[in-house]
């Protein structure tokens, strides 16, 4: 009996102390860990700053090494290279270290601070709470080294001038310097990055005149110097007041480079292939080689030269665009007999048992070569009608557009209604002598108009000293382009078209080039303005009136 009192004494004794052991460790548990537990409503509350424990925001006269900014809760921080930013420019960096429930800004020894200049140190969305990641709104802390803070500020948005979508984490940058050439030399004496919706606010600035760019600082060191790094400015100085109010518009673009080329190919006989550092427009062509006929054509960054040489002898081209770019290219044709031997004209185009052709559209075979000549007698179009071909007269031409690699067969076509395209041996030509060798033959069967739909445009608000180019565009493909100039409205009807989304781009051509040109601040050139309109959508057999106002 007394065994049993005593070993349920101890087992009550036992208990009792792993217990109090328990609630121990979860004490401890909880003191040591400084998040919460779970259950209870969400934390929604940004974390505060103690200003009783802090270094005192909107000091004068600063001269302190350590800047102390204390929280009401537990925080860390996160992404500070890229968040935390300190206009004017500090160099070196100061640390942005976290202890605890405090944030220190500690600047190195070396720092020296302009006279006279208000600094601010915006903290983006560098520091959260532990738990919910909730972010101080417009955290920052100011300071100046003069007597007193300015207190002027601007704002803006900056959009990429092609997609007009906003541009995030660009450089914004002030100089008081004002020379051309200070975004290349010189670094901010304020700044700020964009945010994702591509607006900017600059504050504390002081009454003064600026230069403002916005940068995409590629290298990160705050110069505009690599060639990849896009660009916007203002065509006139940044004069800030009491008494201005400023929401400023950038537009982002590309800065204008010189042409280069990155590649040469001269493998093939009779064919020089160049590759640039971007779309060749304007080039001229020089040589001095004996060469019945030179032909070229551009495809986006690339350039096809086709040649023919009486003699199997070396030559050189010298391509030159203006003053800017010229570069010469010696040629070496020694494989010429192997070329002419192996060598044939071949057809392109996947030759089809019958081929749907819209109505108002040419017909096209395509080669591998540029072709010369045609025999018209060797080439007959059949309409059949009641089942029964009857010879019809078709425009034979060559597609001037890719160095006459095409036959265009063009005819007023009746819809709903079959046609036979004939191309006998010898009927083409091609530079090197070559002709084709086997008949060609292709059913075609004109589809109903009815499956597609037309297209009115009218474009009001056109200024009459300026020249524009009209894109009609499908998912970024090029379907027709209008210069226009001399004319406040322009009117259009495009028949024909398959169903489906297109988009007009309006370009004001400033130096009537009759294409798109981007900037270029060497020159002080803003990039020709460019809009782009998405159309209602077009339907089979339906007639879409799209009526639009630039100047609007």
């Amino acid at each position: 009996m007394f065994e049993r009192i005593i070993y349920r004494i101890s087992k009550w004794l036992f208990n009792s102390i792993f217990f109090v052991f328990i609630v121990f460790l979860l004490v401890c548990m909880s003191c040591a860990n400084p998040g919460q537990l779970t259950g209870g409503p969400k934390d929604e509350v940004p974390p505060k700053i103690d200003t009783l424990r802090s270094t005192p925001n909107f000091l004068t006269n600063f001269n302190q090494k350590v800047i102390e900014i204390t929280f009401d809760e537990w925080i860390k921080l996160e992404d500070v290279v890229n968040q935390v930013i300190i206009s004017p420019l500090v160099t070196p960096r100061p640390q942005v270290t976290l202890r605890k429930k405090t944030v220190f800004i500690t600047f190195d020894d070396a720092t020296k601070f302009r006279e006279g200049a208000t600094y601010t140190i915006n903290f983006g969305t560098a520091v959260k709470d532990l738990t919910e990641n909730n972010v101080p709104e417009n955290l920052r802390y100011v300071f100046s080294t003069g007597d007193y803070i300015d207190s002027l500020e601007i704002s803006g948005v900056v959009t990429d001038v092609l997609t007009k979508e906003p541009v995030e984490k660009l450089l914004v940058m002030l100089y008081d310097n004002l020379a051309d050439s200070v975004v290349r030399k010189e670094k901010p004496f304020y700044f700020t990055r964009t945010t994702k919706e591509g607006t900017f606010r600059v504050q504390n600035i002081r009454p003064d005149t600026f230069k403002i760019f916005v940068l995409e600082d590629k290298n990160a060191n705050y110069l505009f110097d690599g060639t990849n790094e896009r660009i916007g400015f203002l065509d006139s100085l940044l004069i800030i007041n009491d008494s201005v109010q400023y929401e400023l518009k950038f537009n982002l673009f590309q800065d204008e480079v010189p042409l280069k080329i990155l590649t040469t190919n001269k493998t093939q006989y009779g064919l020089l292939k160049f590759t640039f550092n971007q779309p060749p427009e304007d080039l001229t062509f020089r040589y001095e080689a004996d060469i019945p006929i030179v032909l070229f054509d551009y495809e986006m960054d690339t350039l096809r030269l086709w040649y023919n040489l009486g003699d199997s002898s070396n030559w050189s081209i010298v391509l030159s665009k203006d003053s800017l770019f010229s570069d010469t290219v010696s040629v070496n044709v020694a494989q010429k007999a192997a070329f002419l031997e192996k060598s044939a004209l071949m057809l392109k185009t996947d030759v089809k048992n019958i081929a749907n052709l819209n109505p108002i559209k040419p017909y096209e075979l395509a080669f591998n070569h540029p072709l010369l000549t045609i025999d018209t007698s060797l080439i007959q179009l059949f309409e059949n009608k009641d089942s029964v071909d009857i010879p019809v007269n078709p425009i034979l031409e060559l597609d001037s557009t890719s160095t006459y690699k095409k036959l265009i067969i063009n005819h007023k076509w009746n819809p709903e209604t079959k046609y036979n395209i004939i191309v006998q041996p010898d009927a083409l030509t091609d530079l090197f002598g070559f002709k084709n060798k086997d008949t060609i033959e292709q059913q075609i069967n004109i589809r109903s108009l009815k499956e597609f739909g037309n297209l009115d445009l009218t474009i009001n608000g056109l200024d009459t000293l300026h020249q524009y180019v009209f894109r009609l565009e499908q998912n970024k493909k090029i379907i027709q382009t209008f210069k226009v100039a001399d004319t406040k409205t322009w009117k259009q009807k495009i028949v024909a078209l398959p169903p489906g989304k297109y988009e007009l781009v309006i370009i004001t051509d400033v130096n009537r080039n009759g294409r798109w040109d981007t900037g270029n601040y060497a020159q002080r050139r803003q990039p020709e303005p460019i809009i782009t309109k998405e159309l209602e959508a077009l339907r089979a057999n339906w007639d879409v009136e799209a009526m639009l106002d630039i100047s609007q």
